[in-house]
């Protein structure tokens, strides 16, 4: 295995625990403890090994040996190609423009012999949206098959390798299921990028057991990983550049449904030609007086039709999209704490999403104002997300009609 460079490996190993010594031999007690002080010269006997035991005490009496200097390949230059612009009139969804960017990045790189660059799949290429560049790039696909613990780490390691290494899969099994592989990741520096597609409650009649609603959670209780959540296929396009360009582990989360093509007040796209993608900053939508609705990713298109809702009923709140949860900026929060009233809509479990990190962050900064938080309360049942959306509050009516609400007991007061 060691000398056949032609084909890989796998060596299986049944092993004993504590074999050769017969006091050890399938001892449980032995799976995390040493063997005492006044049994180590009968193992070791048994073994067969010399018991140096004081001569290696006098050394640790020595000092401590030098530790390993571990360093790090630097990132590599990564063009970020060109930028691709879809129209209002575009069908489109976040997972398919991830997927155009990727190719488009590849493109711009690949004709550098410096340049390395590794997509990894488990079994979903086509609904995560990488088997166009699966079909471009087959020398650089590697289809893990539905090991995603496996896959979390090779994509991760492979990461500190000079090499830009992408994974993408369901939001569930890339970030719930292999939680303790990205807190591994993050502790060893790596330099993943993971594009998580069906998050949130946006992940077709796949039922709770697919429905990955802790996706901030997880990942912000890391310290390093940085998540975000883009609003439509423009902003997709501009974040998958910056992630694929930049050192570090990020993961770029988005749903399954086809997203509008968010517009400025004249009807051009709002992340259109002259849109610098700015990690940190939020983006502000529509702007308001007293109340300010605050959404990011997969809620951005209900978030928008409360919005038009509302300015049909002579209501002009403020509307805002957040992308970048784990780094909020100072002065969006001073924004964002000058209204009255702040509601924030989330496709993710309220307890622990964006309400409740944006309401720690404003009370830390001195900004206090009346807090209103809309996400996923409980586990969804089967069902289209704009079903579920609307079953849990969530959806465009639902919202204006909760803001509808709360501005007219603010009249009243």
């Amino acid at each position: 295995a060691r000398n056949d460079k032609t084909s890989p490996y796998m060596i299986l190993a049944r092993s004993v625990m504590g074999k050769g010594v017969s006091f050890m031999e399938n001892d449980e007690n032995y799976h995390g403890a040493a063997v005492s002080k006044d049994r180590l010269g009968e193992a070791l006997s048994e073994l067969g090994v010399e018991n140096n035991l004081d001569e290696l005490l006098e050394r640790r009496k020595a000092g401590p040996p030098e530790a390993f200097d571990v360093k790090l390949k630097e990132y590599p230059d990564v063009k970020s190609g060109d930028e691709i612009q879809y129209s209002v009139t575009d069908k489109k969804d976040n997972r398919s423009a991830f997927g155009n960017a990727l190719v488009s990045v590849a493109d711009a790189n690949f004709d550098r012999d410096d340049f390395h660059m590794a997509v990894f799949d488990c079994d979903l290429s086509k609904s995560v949206k990488t088997h166009g560049f699966e079909v471009k790039y087959p020398d650089n696909f590697f289809q893990c098959g539905i090991t995603e613990h496996h896959t979390a780490c090779a994509s991760g390691s492979l990461s500190t390798e000079g090499v830009v290494s992408v994974w993408a899969d369901f939001g569930m099994f890339a970030m719930v299921e292999t939680y303790n592989q990205a807190r591994l990741n993050d502790i060893n520096h790596t330099n993943l990028k993971l594009f998580c597609t069906h998050s949130g409650i946006n992940v077709g009649e796949d039922g709770k057991t697919h429905q990955c609603i802790d996706y901030f959670a997880l990942m912000n209780s890391t310290y390093g990983w940085k998540l975000i959540t883009p609003a439509d296929p423009n902003q997709t396009d501009r974040v998958v550049r910056y992630a694929l360009t930049q050192p570090g582990n990020f993961a770029v989360v988005m749903g399954r449904s086809i997203c509008p093509i968010l517009t400025d007040e004249k009807g051009k796209p709002l992340f259109g030609e002259d849109y610098t993608y700015r990690y940190g900053r939020m983006e502000t939508i529509r702007k308001g007086d007293g109340l300010i609705l605050v959404a990011a990713g997969n809620m951005m298109t209900q978030a928008f039709g409360a919005w038009e809702e509302l300015s049909k009923d002579g209501l002009r709140v403020s509307l805002v999209a957040v992308s970048d949860w784990c780094d909020i900026h100072a002065v969006d929060l001073k924004m964002i704490g000058e209204h009255d009233q702040v509601v924030v809509l989330e496709d993710h479990n309220v307890k622990t999403g964006l309400g409740t990190t944006l309401g720690s962050a404003l009370l830390e900064r001195g900004h206090y104002t009346k807090l209103t938080k809309l996400g996923v309360t409980g586990y969804a049942p089967s069902g289209n997300s704009d079903d579920l959306y609307k079953s849990l509050g969530l959806d465009a009516g639902s919202v204006a009609g909760l803001i509808k609400s709360l501005m007219s007991q603010t009249k009243t007061v």
